[in-house]
This record gives structure tokens, C-alpha cells and sequence, in this order.
């Protein structure tokens, strides 16, 4: 159960990077 917690935290955490990367790359001009 702790494992599979941390397995959902560690995607959740690589797909906010990825989007945040996309994001920043939008905003620079």
C-alpha cells in the first residue's frame, strides 16, 4: 500500500515536471 503510494507520488511528480517544462517552454518568447 506505502509502495503503491509512492509509485502514484513519483508519477504525479514526473508528469507535473513535464508539463511545467512545456509551460515554461510557451512562455519564453
Amino acid at each position: 500500500m506505502f509502495s503503491e503510494f509512492l509509485d502514484k507520488n513519483l508519477f504525479n511528480l514526473k508528469y507535473i515536471s513535464n508539463t511545467y517544462d512545456k509551460h515554461e517552454e510557451n512562455f519564453e518568447r
